[in-house]
């Protein structure tokens, strides 16, 4: 009968071990080394629509009116100008 209640408690222990498995730390990366990966992963991202500007060779062409800056913005408000 002990071997019984002992197996039992066994279990126990082993399913609660199993159930609480996702606790355990991991172990953290190196400070240093995740910044050099988001600042180099910005870049990366950063460079993408020149690459893609210089690569298709076609010049994105902006209207004159908003490119002049706040020329034409309160129209849309109903303010003359």
């Amino acid at each position: 009968m002990q071997t019984k209640s002992r197996l039992s408690r066994e279990e126990r222990l082993n399913r609660i071990a199993i159930a609480q498995e996702w606790m355990v730390e991991l172990p953290h990366p190196h400070p240093v080394r995740l910044v050099l990966l988001v600042v180099l992963c910005s870049f990366a991202v950063g460079l993408l629509p020149i690459v893609y500007t210089l690569s298709t060779g076609k010049a994105i062409v902006t209207n004159p009116a908003n490119a002049s800056g706040e020329a034409g913005v309160w129209g849309v408000l109903g303010e003359k100008q």
